[in-house]
């Protein structure tokens, strides 16, 4: 909403480290909340937007903003259409002992391709000025495309014997959309207000996936072709109820109570076909149709108190689960049905115009996307194969926080998180017929304590430096002694934001972010760093923006690791097509002070659905 939303009217950003029991419990990551200032001037404000860049391959993005408001209704609307072109290389070494070692090496281009076509509208009645009832449609009709290319050489004793080609191309169409009614009063001059919302979305996923590869062995060169064929079909159908009340007793003393009931569908139908003599036949065996059923029923209660200079917000979230994930090929259902309750707890003390503590919790949960619980298999190529997860269980996180805030800007804080049934990637690797089989899977619990610090430094009025450094240390606990995770391992993330405003509505800016060596479950990962700049400059009195940034000057930023345990011996290093060059538009149009459209943000269900 920020990007769209004038900073005119903007009251307050709030970033929710813990979010209360209002929020879904649903996520790891904190929430930011907008809240505009209120208004009656009326007119037609919006903006458009151009994006157009250059990497290896090139991009662009266009998209349109408006909103009409009046006395009495508020209609808003906008459309964005993208093609951006990248890429992805993976390398992957994997070593197998025994008699006769042998490494594997896995050299990996994806020519890549996404298009995308976003859209939104939506009608706010102002019934009066204390009661509004709207309604919003929004969806996508996306494409991506992949053409990829692998050489294995496959090497015995020091020797290349024998080489692996493969070729895979993929063609998928995805689309959504999505309704939402909703209504909001305000019942009373003390903040008595009661909301409601009712949500329904249909995601629907065609893809297309061909491999084709080859196997040339040293002492004979003929090629010995196979071929298989990927045509899964993804159905999502997710419905949500829910509304809130806030009840004041007074202006110092608040209770809020809520409830939502949610229902998912996804039919998952992988199709896999052999060229078999020519001819494309159906797999059976690698087929799968799987289809997944999750009602939630959820209640909140939060109890909020200020005390002279001090917030105390209590709340607690209760959520019923029940789900099942039924696989019509194998006959077998994995049923589930539990309760749980997420308890959060804030206290913000004021001890002066510039000093300020804060001390939070909260509990939360995150459960796996829909596409990781079906149990068959997707082909990387002949020798990796990443497989879902029936029986993952949801992970339950909870945080804790101590903060210390300094003239509003300058700010330190510890934490500590504890993640029981942490979801990891992990592999099995069989030493007969070469084959790594990935997958995610549940491991004990993962303990992470980390402080950050948020220093602002003015050097000079034109001069303006941001810096956030976050320093942890990341422990698991994991009952199987197959699996070698380091524990007690330190990481380091320092980014800095470096702003030039000079004369003439000019902007210059330099930024950079440094990741030092971490843990990620099985893998050991390696350092890694950025560094980007750009300039600005506004025209039209400031109605026009012209932005040039470069990313990834230094084209270092990758992904690069080791997993060594049990039989597996793997070396990864990933990069993609980060360094590029950008020239983005903006030109804002109509009064700036008109109040933007309320945002309805899409629940957690949605964000599961993946793609």
């Amino acid at each position: 909403m920020a990007r769209v939303t004038m900073a005119e009217n903007i009251s307050t950003i709030e970033i929710i480290t813990s979010p209360s029991a209002k929020y879904d419990a649903a996520g790891k990551s904190g929430i930011i909340n907008i809240k505009t200032k209120k208004t009656i001037i009326t007119g037609i404000n919006g903006s458009y937007n151009l994006t157009v860049g250059t990497g290896k391959y090139g991009m662009y993005t266009t998209g349109l903003n408006l909103n009409w408001r009046t006395e009495k209704f508020n209609l808003f609307g906008n459309y964005n259409n993208g093609n951006r072109g990248f890429f992805q290389t993976r390398y992957i070494e994997r070593h197998i002992s025994g008699d006769q070692p042998i490494l594997f090496v896995s050299d990996v281009y994806n020519r890549r391709r996404f298009k995308n076509n976003n859209y939104k509208a939506g009608f706010d009645y102002f019934i009066n000025s204390k009661h509004t009832v709207g309604a919003l449609v929004r969806g996508y009709s996306n494409s991506f495309s992949q053409d990829g290319f692998n050489t294995n050489p496959i090497s015995s004793n020091g020797k290349v014997d024998s080489t692996l080609y493969s070729n895979t191309t993929i063609r998928n169409k995805f689309s959504n959309v999505s309704f939402n009614l909703n209504y909001k009063g305000q019942l009373d001059t003390l903040g008595t207000e009661i909301s409601a919302d009712a949500d329904w979305a249909e995601f629907k996923d065609n893809n297309n996936m061909l491999l084709n590869d080859s196997m040339s062995y040293l002492v004979d060169p003929v090629l010995n072709y196979h071929s298989i064929r990927n045509r899964p079909i993804n159905n999502v159908t997710i419905k949500s109820v829910k509304a809130d009340l806030v009840l004041p007793f007074n202006k110092t003393t608040k209770l809020e109570t809520g409830f939502k009931l949610s229902s998912v569908k996804t039919d998952n139908d992988l199709r896999y076909d052999s060229l078999l003599n020519g001819k494309y036949e159906r797999a059976i065996t690698q087929s799968n149709q799987f289809i997944y059923t999750e009602t939630v029923y959820a209640a909140y209660l939060i109890f909020k108190k200020q005390i002279r200079n001090t917030d105390i917000q209590a709340g607690l979230r209760a959520e019923q689960t029940k789900s099942d994930g039924y696989s019509v090929t194998l006959q077998s259902h994995v049923k589930r049905s539990y309760l749980d309750f997420f308890p959060s707890l804030s206290v913000d003390q004021k001890l002066s115009e510039n000093h300020k503590i804060g001390v939070n919790y909260s509990k939360r949960i995150s459960r796996p996307n829909y596409g990781d619980l079906n149990p068959f298999v997707w082909y990387i190529d002949k020798y990796n194969y990443f497989k879902g997860n029936p029986y993952l269980l949801p992970e339950y996180t909870h945080k804790a926080e101590i903060s210390y805030t300094f003239k509003q800007k300058y700010v330190a804080a510890l934490s500590y998180g504890l993640t029981k049934n942490i979801v990891l990637e992990y592999m099995i690797q069989n030493d007969t017929s070469k084959v790594t089989t990935f997958y995610d899977r549940n491991f004990e619990r993962s303990y992470v304590y980390g402080i950050t610090l948020t220093i602002p430094i003015d050097p000079f009025k034109w001069w303006n430096i941001t810096n956030n450094i976050n320093a942890n240390r990341t422990a698991y606990d994991v009952k199987d002694t197959m699996v070698n995770l380091a524990t007690n391992t330190w990481g380091l993330n320092y980014q800095t934001t470096h702003t030039f405003t000079l004369p003439q509505d000019w902007k210059l800016e330099l930024n950079g972010y440094y990741e030092s060596p971490f843990v990620w479950g099985v893998y050991k990962i390696r350092s890694s760093f950025a560094i980007g700049a750009g300039v600005q400059k506004s025209f039209m009195n400031k109605k026009l923006v012209a932005k040039l940034n470069v990313s990834d000057i230094t084209n270092r930023e990758q992904f690069r690791g080791t997993a060594r345990f049990d039989n597996i011996d793997m070396y990864i290093n990933n990069r993609w097509q980060n360094r590029r060059v950008n020239l983005a538009l903006t030109w804002n149009f109509g009064n700036s002070n008109i109040k933007a459209a309320r945002d309805r943000e899409a629940g957690a269900e949605q964000q599961r659905v993946g793609g």
